[in-house]
């Protein structure tokens, strides 16, 4: 398995003359595209519908308990990264931290599975998160900082949180959605009747 997983590497892995606008894609896509995915989300949370909002808290719900299952991981096996076995071409610094499972991949792809399994009628916020899963997965290992199976070990971890926060619903329901749900309509709603008092919403 380690030697498919070494093979798959360096298939994907980006060549040492990877410059220009490929190394500055596969930058952003690895450095920062899940910021573009979670400020979005936000604002989904701000501007959706209750249905939309409710959807949105549970996708952050499952993505902090996919990253604390990536944490346990991390404390009791320790995979180091290729860059720390001279192992391919890296392109970005990076902690020596264990590269299995990949905190990025886990976390949107929680966020997408969320959406997939909760809003039939946002399923496609789901498969958009998906694809910008996938994206960050690849280009986590074009840069060099990530194994393939490091992707698809969070893929799993994404899957088991979502089956935990899936079981969970109506305990999330009753106690913690209320409280996102007061903060939305006090200051938000504040907010608007502030903005048509200055003429900015009629």
């Amino acid at each position: 398995m380690e030697q498919l997983n070494l093979s798959l590497f360096h298939t994907i892995n980006a060549n040492p003359n990877l410059h220009g606008i490929g190394l500055w894609l596969a930058l952003f896509a690895a450095k920062y595209l899940i910021f573009v995915a979670e400020f979005g989300l936000i604002g989904l949370w701000i501007w959706g519908d209750t249905k939309t909002r409710k959807t949105v808290v549970f996708a952050f719900l499952c993505s902090a308990l996919g990253l604390f299952i990536d944490w346990l991981i991390g404390t009791v096996y320790f995979h180091p990264r290729p860059f720390e076995l001279g192992i391919g071409h890296t392109f970005i610094y990076h902690a020596a931290d264990s590269s299995f499972p990949s905190d990025h991949t886990t976390s949107l792809a929680s966020l997408s599975f969320m959406f997939l399994w909760r809003d039939s009628s946002r399923s496609f916020v789901g498969l958009l998160l998906l694809l910008i899963t996938l994206w960050v997965g690849w280009a986590r290992i074009y840069i060099g900082v990530h194994y393939p199976f490091d992707i698809l070990g969070s893929l799993f971890v994404s899957f088991i949180a979502t089956i935990i926060i899936s079981y969970l619903t109506p305990w999330i329901s009753r106690y913690l959605i209320p409280f996102p749900e007061y903060i939305h309509h006090q200051f938000f709603n504040s907010t608007r009747k502030m903005a048509s008092k200055f003429g900015f919403r009629k």
